[in-house]
This record gives structure tokens, C-alpha cells and sequence, in this order.
């Protein structure tokens, strides 16, 4: 189950937890081929229910709904915390796991 995902240094750095396992995947943007990965048996302190939409949907609607592209996406608090970045600016948007909606208006970032 993925957790969290962030583009930082030229590569997607993807966590999952599977198995007991939190398994850490270097991906190359361009053709998802996976670079390098670390293990721990490090437990995230809170994981995305089962029951909610797979983050590559939620993902595909918010970059098609901003016109942006997902920088980053952080599961915490119940929500998955997306940053979008779009015309050199960056957006931040809480929203909901299980129907992928905003839970707050849309605000922005300063990095």
C-alpha cells in the first residue's frame, strides 16, 4: 500500500508497506524503471484506509482538474495531502481517501 510519493532529486521516491515491510522505490520519472530501493521494518504511523480509491486515480484527477502536475503526496492526518505544482507555483490540497474529493479550498505554497 503506498503511502507517500515525492519527485525530489530527479526520481519518484515512492513508499509502500506491504508485508510488514516498508519497502522505499527510486523510480526514474521518464520510464518508471525502478533505480535502487531500501527496506526497513519501520511501520508508517498511519496508513490510507483499504477501502479507499487507489492514489493513482486520485492522482490522475487532480492533475487533470488544476492542469498541474502532483510533486508530492504525503497520506497523514485521514488525508492525503497532495502538493501540485503549476506555472512555477505550488498548490496544496487535503483530500478525502475514499472519494479522492478536497476536504479544503486549495492553498498555496510557499517553497
Amino acid at each position: 500500500m503506498i503511502f507517500e510519493a515525492e519527485f525530489d532529486h530527479g526520481l519518484w521516491e515512492v513508499e509502500v508497506y506491504k508485508n510488514n515491510t516498508e519497502i522505499t522505490f527510486y523510480l526514474d520519472p521518464k520510464s518508471g524503471k525502478e533505480s535502487r530501493r531500501s527496506e526497513s521494518n519501520d511501520r508508517p504511523s498511519e496508513l490510507p484506509p483499504q477501502d479507499g480509491k487507489p492514489l493513482s486515480e486520485i492522482v490522475k484527477a487532480v492533475e487533470s482538474e488544476t492542469g498541474g502536475v502532483v510533486t508530492d503526496v504525503e497520506f497523514d492526518d485521514g488525508f492525503w495531502e497532495v502538493t501540485v505544482s503549476k506555472d512555477g507555483r505550488k498548490m496544496k490540497m487535503d483530500l478525502d481517501p475514499r472519494s479522492g474529493q478536497s476536504t479544503t479550498s486549495t492553498r498555496s505554497a510557499n517553497q
